[in-house]
């Protein structure tokens, strides 16, 4: 089981909802099978997930050895997206690496 923690910036600037971004990934990871939504502070974290509400993806990263996915304003992995795409868009970078 891999698992996944999510790591939120201080939303002073968000151009997205990061709330409502965080509720589409865990409906979805619920869906995806060999993956566990865990706290960013678990010991052997496999990805974590960075949310941040704008393009400056500020947000300070826990330490560990890990792989990141991150949404950062309408971009994910600094590929532009709408901001109704992200959490898809999220989901298809943790298949790929996961």
């Amino acid at each position: 089981m891999k698992k996944v923690g999510v790591k939120f910036c201080g939303n002073c600037n968000p151009h997205v909802d990061t709330g409502e971004i965080y509720r589409e990934i865990q409906d979805k990871l619920g869906q995806m099978e060999g993956l566990e939504l865990v706290s960013k502070d678990t010991p052997g974290l496999d990805v974590l997930i960075v949310i941040s509400g704008c393009p400056v993806d500020c947000a300070e990263r826990p330490p560990g050895t890990y792989r990141e996915v991150v949404a950062a304003g309408e971009s994910v992995n600094r590929v532009g997206c709408a901001a109704a795409e992200i959490s898809e868009k999220i989901m298809e970078q943790l298949a790929k690496i996961c």
